[in-house]
């Protein structure tokens, strides 16, 4: 009996624990200047990172504010790359635990918008890393937006732009890994893609 009260009160205090360092980080993030350093802003996404790593239960309360979707969106834009890219990171981890009508605005603001033919090149690069991440970790919370996403990434690879192009590379491969029961009407346009691109050669084409 001691041993149950006793892992129950860690278990209690680990939550307040958790949810109190998750406000602070956030906290600090809110009030940030963008000339806050990025290495700060990076060192609080991966703390970010390793609370929903140890305690994800304690973040699946819909009452707790802010969302960490909703607060961690705007990195997104970010001017720095390894800001971004560990936005993106951290974004994938909350995704699966996230209310779902946070996860349509994400995809509604974040997503969809860049995936357009005439999208800027920089969003959309950073876009499709964000799918292929949440991919990997949540694939079943996309599936229903797949006849917007796919499209997307497929009208993505055909751009001339060799990082855009092997981010959607690796963004359909982990589709076809992750959820390939749901992209079965995409699977011939996603291997004429595939084809595709085992002829490129870029040392010919540069001669």
């Amino acid at each position: 009996m001691f041993r149950t009260r006793t892992k129950t009160t860690q278990s209690g205090s680990e939550c307040k624990l958790s949810i109190s360092l998750y406000r602070t980080q956030v906290s600090y993030h809110s009030r940030s200047q963008p000339d806050t350093p990025p290495d700060t802003l990076i060192e609080t996404l991966s703390t970010l990172s390793i609370l929903i790593t140890r305690f994800p239960a304690h973040f699946s309360y819909s009452q707790i504010k802010p969302q960490p979707l909703t607060a961690i969106a705007p990195l997104l834009t970010h001017p720095r790359p390894a800001v971004r890219k560990r936005a993106i990171s951290t974004l994938s981890q909350f995704f699966p635990i996230a209310p779902p009508d946070l996860c349509a605005q994400l995809l509604q603001t974040n997503v969809f918008p860049h995936l357009e033919a005439d999208a800027n090149l920089e969003p959309q690069r950073t876009t499709v890393n964000l799918v292929s991440a949440i991919l990997r970790q949540s694939p079943q919370q996309l599936a229903s937006s797949f006849d917007r996403i796919i499209p997307g990434v497929l009208r993505a690879v055909q751009r001339d732009d060799d990082e855009l192009c092997e981010g959607c590379l690796q963004a359909l491969e982990t589709l076809l890994l992750r959820s390939s029961a749901e992209a079965t009407q995409f699977l011939s346009s996603i291997i004429q893609t595939g084809i595709q691109y085992i002829k490129y050669d870029p040392v010919r084409i540069l001669a």
